[in-house]
């Protein structure tokens, strides 16, 4: 039976390799045409505008902006239990930002099982639009 830092060491060695292959996006999307994302060992990722446009996706329906700062963001796989997975959110583009993201339901999503919940906070600790990716690991 593997160790407990063993197995914290072989997850945060996968997180890392996970995130290192989200690649920098640039150009444009438009709302009705995302860009698929290439990313290995992602079970799904999504970019998202600040006013939560859908802009580059893999496996990843559509995603919404709930209210300043709080986006919803829907998985199209149904095999993907997001109870139990590893989810991470970075901001892009702007700073003095902190995120927090879950794959747990949520009111701000209408309780939906299938979406991961994400919420941009300003450095003062108030709900702030913000672009962001988001991966399900």
């Amino acid at each position: 039976m593997p160790s407990r830092l063993s197995r914290y060491r072989r997850s945060t060695l996968a997180l890392t390799a996970a995130l290192a292959t989200l690649p920098a996006l640039s150009g444009t999307a438009t709302a009705d045409e995302p860009v698929d994302l290439d990313v290995a060992h992602v079970r799904a990722a999504a970019k998202v505008a600040a006013d939560g446009t859908l802009l580059a996706t893999r496996n990843v329906d559509s995603s919404y902006r709930a209210y300043q700062g709080a986006y919803c963001v829907k998985i199209s796989d149904p095999r993907i239990d997001l109870s139990n997975a590893v989810i991470t959110a970075t901001a892009t583009k702007i700073y003095a930002r902190m995120l927090s993201a879950t794959g747990e339901p949520t009111q701000d999503c209408g309780y939906a099982t299938d979406t991961v919940t994400v919420h941009t906070i300003y450095e003062n600790a108030v709900l702030h639009d913000a672009p962001f990716t988001v991966a399900v690991l």
